[in-house]
């Protein structure tokens, strides 16, 4: 297994996340503290308890186990002051991991319980965002989700509440939820709007088995990027399309094992896309759900067959297809480390 030397362990080794949902990276610590200010846990809660609540068992059985896990951060979520607070913890979190980029993701829809609009929302995340960007250094973007169950209305409402936030923090627009049920082409008014209006795109697409809605995602949805794409191998041409297209996978291991996508860190396809070429980057997904940080997410795939090149080509993948400027993916190429690892 490669090691990192001495002088670069891999905590420090530079990384870039481009699919972490905030929903599912809330701390511990403030999901607690906002859960019991809000009446809706036990101030006398234990750690196991809120563990139990808030991230899945190395063995969790199924994708519905995992989803009940954002049942209280969305409960949380609820006011300006939560989501700046929660989106400002994640940078710095990420930023602690060595993180020096991140785009982080979340479905505005899902924060109206109380009433707050989507501008007001939209405006508090940024606001976390960009106070975690100052206090750390990391670099902080935003991607905004749709979400497949809701109308179609709703997915053009979002992107022309978004309209007046891009180049403000807003970089992408996503389409995220249930694959089997609800398919891409719902939601394509929406993202040839967005394309219109100069949003970037990316898509949930395969994580689930149905390798069609990657080939969807891309020529219906314009989808720049596609989230997972773990059953992209079953289709060699798709493969073969979307390598010669140079289309980026955004890739999340643990996450994948956890939701039944994938059966384990030795078979997932992550490796036989970097063997075959494609445009791979290594993401977290969801950091407090599936107990993960992009430190250990790389040790896990090191540990099962990873080598030091393909780690610096993921980075360098990654840092090519961010959603930002030329100049942050040349800064972000110069932080990877001159010396041998």
């Amino acid at each position: 297994m490669f090691q990192p030397t001495s002088t670069t362990p891999l905590k420090k080794l530079p990384k870039i996340e481009l699919h972490c949902h905030l929903d599912g990276s809330v701390r511990l610590s403030t999901l607690k503290a906002l859960g019991i200010s809000e009446n809706l846990l036990d101030p006398e809660i234990t750690e196991a308890e809120l563990r139990a609540l808030a991230e899945v068992p190395e063995d969790c059985p199924s994708l519905v186990d995992y989803l009940k896990r954002f049942d209280l951060p969305l409960k949380v979520m609820q006011t300006e002051e939560a989501l700046s607070r929660i989106t400002r913890e994640l940078v710095e979190d990420a930023a602690a991991d060595g993180v020096r980029y991140i785009e982080i993701r979340f479905a505005p829809h899902l924060h109206q319980e109380r009433g707050l609009s989507l501008d007001a929302i939209i405006s508090a995340v940024i606001e976390g965002a960009k106070a975690g960007e100052q206090s750390t250094g990391t670099r902080a973007n935003i991607i905004l989700c749709c979400m497949r169950h809701l109308p179609p209305s709703s997915s053009v409402a979002l992107v022309e509440a978004g309209r007046p936030f891009l180049g403000q923090g807003v970089v992408a627009l996503d389409l995220a939820g249930d694959e089997h049920n609800y398919p891409p082409e719902h939601h394509a008014e929406a993202f040839q709007l967005a394309k219109s209006y100069g949003y970037h795109r990316t898509v949930h697409a395969g994580e689930t088995g149905i390798v069609d809605n990657i080939r969807k995602s891309v020529k219906l949805l314009h989808a720049e990027r596609v989230g997972h794409g773990v059953s992209l191998n079953k289709d060699p041409e798709l493969l073969e399309e979307i390598k010669a297209a140079g289309i980026p996978l955004e890739m999340c291991p643990t996450s994948n094992l956890h939701t039944k996508a994938a059966d384990s860190y030795e078979t997932h396809p992550l490796h036989h896309y970097l063997m075959e070429g494609v445009n791979v980057t290594l993401n977290t997904d969801n950091r407090t759900v599936s107990g993960i940080t992009l430190t250990k997410e790389t040790e896990n795939m090191l540990r099962s067959g990873l080598n030091k090149a393909q780690l610096k080509a993921i980075y360098m993948n990654a840092a090519e297809v961010i959603f930002d400027s030329a100049e942050e993916k040349a800064r972000l190429r110069a932080l990877w480390p001159a010396e041998r690892l």
